[in-house]
């Protein structure tokens, strides 16, 4: 056989991970697919409810207590119903005390973000108000987060990127578990363990590092 057939043949088992877990862990794949069904969402900034049109049809309803219409914490609130979050928690309060309510009702804090999860900023920090604000986070990479928030009392309601240590990176991550019943902390440990990396499974099946990040990705699961 020639070395270009090999080759070819070799070419369709080179895969690229885009991270352990996924690729090799059924149990964090399962649970980091819980709270994707918002499709991530590309920066945007305009007037109205024009970045989601879907909250804007229902905006001016009241969801667990909070001041209906633009408001942080009624769109949050409603984008965690819509992911499946169960149960009255009308007692979140605003804003800034979500992370200490929030662990009343269930959910994990902490400084992991994940999709799905709730931005939340403390009283004060980057600027904001006494009142805090809370947003949803769309996307996760190494460098930035990707979030949707609506603000008090006009909006803008807006989708944009913040980076990692910047001013405007939030004080705490607020995790719920929905009604699918999965895991909020596994949810965290899929996130936490995925490690991006490229490589050629053929070639690589057998070194140790390969054998290492299988056998870490086992032990996450």
């Amino acid at each position: 056989m020639h070395r270009s057939s090999l080759r070819r043949r070799l070419g369709i088992f080179c895969v690229v991970l885009v991270t352990a877990c996924v690729a090799l862990s059924i149990t964090g794949a399962k649970a980091q697919a819980s709270l994707t069904s918002s499709t991530a969402k590309k920066p945007c900034t305009g007037y109205g409810f024009t970045c989601d049109p879907a909250y804007g049809r229902v905006a001016y309803q009241s969801y667990w207590s909070m001041y209906a219409g633009h408001n942080c914490t009624n769109y949050v609130a409603w984008r965690l119903i819509q992911e499946g979050v169960k149960g009255d928690h009308s007692t979140l309060g605003n804003a800034a005390d979500w992370s200490v309510n929030a662990k009343s009702n269930g959910a994990i804090v902490d400084q992991t973000p994940t999709v799905g999860a709730v931005a939340q900023w403390e009283s004060g920090a980057s600027g904001l108000s006494w009142a805090g604000h809370v947003a949803i986070v769309e996307k996760v990479t190494a460098k930035s987060i990707t979030i949707t928030e609506d603000n008090y009392s006009s909006g803008p309601l807006r989708t944009r990127v913040i980076t990692k240590g910047s001013y405007e990176w939030p004080s705490n991550f607020l995790h719920f578990s929905t009604s699918d019943k999965s895991s909020a902390k596994a949810r965290i440990r899929a996130s936490s363990a995925a490690v991006p990396f490229t490589i050629d499974l053929v070639s690589n099946a057998n070194s140790r590092e390969f054998k290492r990040l299988v056998k870490k990705s086992h032990q996450a699961a």
